[in-house]
């Protein structure tokens, strides 16, 4: 166990604060460029219980494990006791702690040294003592390692006098604080543990200013209030809030000019700011991103169309067939996205990309321009892998125009679709020949639309097999995929009304991504000389009935566009879908991957 652990856990952290009591926007001024705002505790309580970990955590079979790390969180405690001198108490109260931080300014040097001012919170679920907090870091500071990492993170002499590292200093109205040479300060505010690091003591006289001037805080900056809003964010989630005004211009100052072009053309560089809140919701755990941008949005969400909250993108699950593991729905204006398209495309060729904006302006299929092909497929779109292909429904198209087009494709390529039939539909294909100008077989079957005259279902994929076992699929199927337990449980943490959603069938990529993970469990719970026995791990079987799919969704609005996602681990189910998908199911990447960690003289821990 290093020495340095107990200054680390005061020093580094920070925590929720509860209504009663200022949080850490109400202590930092409105200029802030980033925030984090843990959960308060009573809410973040109440959401567990409706939560699958909670359940999980009541399952016999999990019992040995978390007796296990109930008594790695008890060493861990006796060793703060021991190193810092802490109470019994007061170390159990910051084992338990939750955590965050903001950070108010960021400066660069003429050498490129990065100079960031930070302010930690923590907050104890009582009042601790503060004499016992200066003492501990006191008795920290008594010991070599500790003073040699504090010397040098603050470029100080290692000959310094220890007693100079330690000093009080007082503030009109304040109770005093600890200063730690030049850089690092430490104030007790009821509850609260304020850590202060940067130069000088200007940014901890602003927290006590704002404290005196509410109206001052990060608490009522707009930006921050409609981002809080947008997100969804409830007492019982983490927030985090990003300044963006502020941000931009300082990534420009550190000669990150080419990240700050991408920005712009996905539509970041003009927002004002960019907020996520997660925690518990439902049975599983959310993560939703809210792009705060009043007025028009830019960049590629400008091509996303607004879906009615009661009927948007989610509901094409009732036609995607039962069997299938997975869809994408989404609205959009196809040439608006080539558009913004072009436009994005100069932000990437900034970053060494080629020339994708003389291929979506000149580009063609078949001889028709892209653009002219968008431009007669609607706005709504369905993507649903089968069979290892994917097959792409434009549920809304215009018929005579569609029809125009392909007749175009048949002239410049000097050919007919070849056709064949499924159960009375009829599937067009190209039939590539020597000179083919595509190296494919795509397909098409045109269903016109009863009650829409002059509009149709279009389905293509890149060969006609492919629709022929989905037409064959969608005959003998008994519901669709909306009928499932799993997009019911997923449906319902997710809500409705997105412009795009998208959901997959997960749980037997959890199960592969568990397995791979049990041989390193023990490394992702550090806690010094006492980890957690991973050994006592539930099996698959025991834990993967319980989990469901995960799903993600983009609802563009007025003021900004929000990207919510949905699963037991939130993001990180997709994620780990992504992982199963492209990795741990692919034998030829992991035997890629084996190969690789070989010739650069690695090694695979499995």
């Amino acid at each position: 166990m290093r020495n340095a652990l107990g200054l680390a856990i005061i020093l580094c952290f920070a925590l929720p604060l509860p209504a009663a009591e200022p949080t850490l926007a109400d202590l930092v001024p409105a200029t802030t460029i980033a925030c984090l705002i843990p959960p308060d505790d009573n809410a973040l309580e109440q959401a567990f219980t409706n939560s699958i970990f909670r359940f999980l955590g009541e399952l016999p079979e999990m019992a040995p494990f978390l007796g296990s790390l109930a008594e790695s969180r008890q060493h861990l405690a006796a060793t703060l006791m021991n190193e810092a001198g802490l109470t019994e108490k007061l170390a159990r109260e910051l084992v338990n702690a939750r955590f965050g931080a903001a950070l108010l300014n960021l400066s660069f040097g003429p050498g490129g040294e990065i100079t960031p001012e930070i302010v930690m919170v923590a907050q104890l679920p009582s009042a601790p003592d503060r004499n016992s907090i200066f003492n501990a870091v006191r008795l920290l500071l008594n010991r070599p390692a500790v003073v040699q990492k504090v010397l040098k993170n603050q470029g100080l002499d290692p000959n310094l006098p220890l007693v100079s590292l330690a000093q009080e200093e007082n503030y009109p109205g304040f109770p005093p604080l600890l200063r730690i040479g030049p850089n690092l300060r430490i104030a007790v505010l009821g509850r609260l543990v304020v850590v202060y690091h940067g130069p000088g003591s200007g940014a901890m006289r602003t927290i006590f200013d704002t404290l005196q001037n509410p109206a001052q805080s990060l608490t009522h900056n707009l930006a921050y209030q409609e981002t809080l809003r947008g997100s969804g964010a409830t007492p019982g989630m983490a927030f985090t809030f990003v300044n963006l005004p502020r941000l931009i211009p300082l990534l420009d100052a550190g000669g990150l000019t080419r990240l700050t072009r991408v920005l712009d053309t996905i539509g970041l560089a003009g927002a004002q700011s960019l907020g996520l809140a997660s925690g518990y919701q439902k049975t599983g755990i959310t993560h939703n991103l809210y792009l705060y941008s009043p007025g028009r949005l830019s960049g590629v969400f400008a091509a996303l169309r607004p879906a009615n909250p009661q009927a948007g993108m989610e509901l094409y699950s009732k036609i995607v067939p039962a069997p299938a593991a997975a869809f994408l729905a989404l609205r959009l204006d196809l040439s608006a996205l080539l558009a913004e398209g072009s436009y994005l495309a100069e932000g990437i060729r900034s970053l060494g990309g080629g020339d994708l904006r003389r291929y979506l302006e000149e580009e063609t299929l078949l001889g028709v321009p892209l653009l002219d092909l968008a431009s007669v497929l609607g706005e709504d779109v369905v993507l649903r892998p089968h069979n290892d292909s994917q097959v792409l429904l434009f549920s809304n198209v215009d018929t005579g125009a569609i029809r125009d087009i392909l007749a175009r494709m048949e002239r410049n390529t000097q050919t007919s679709f070849s056709v064949v039939e499924e159960n009375g539909y009829q599937i067009h294909y190209f039939r590539p020949g020597g000179r083919s100008p595509l190296p494919l077989t795509p397909a098409f079957c045109l269903i016109p639309k009863q009650q829409s005259p002059g509009r149709a279902l279009l389905y293509v994929a890149s060969h006609p097999q492919a629709l022929v076992s989905l037409i064959r699929e969608a005959m003998t199927s008994k519901g669709s995929i909306a009928s499932s337990q799993d997009f019911q449980t997923v449906a319902e943490g997710m809500g409705g009304g997105y412009s795009l959603f998208y959901y997959a069938d997960s749980r037997e990529s959890y199960r592969r991504f568990y397995n791979f993970l049990l041989p390193l469990a023990s490394l992702l719970y550090w806690t010094g000389d006492a980890p957690p026995d991973a050994g006592l791990l539930p099996v698959d079987a025991e834990l993967m009935p319980h989990f469901f799919g995960c799903a993600f969704g983009i609802k563009p609005g007025t003021d900004g566009v929000a990207l919510q996602f949905y699963s037991p681990v939130g993001v990180h189910g997709f994620l780990i879908f992504l992982v199963d998908r492209l990795v741990l199911s692919n034998p030829l990447v992991l035997s890629w991957a084996y190969s690789t960690s070989l010739e650069l003289g690695g090694y695979l821990p499995w």
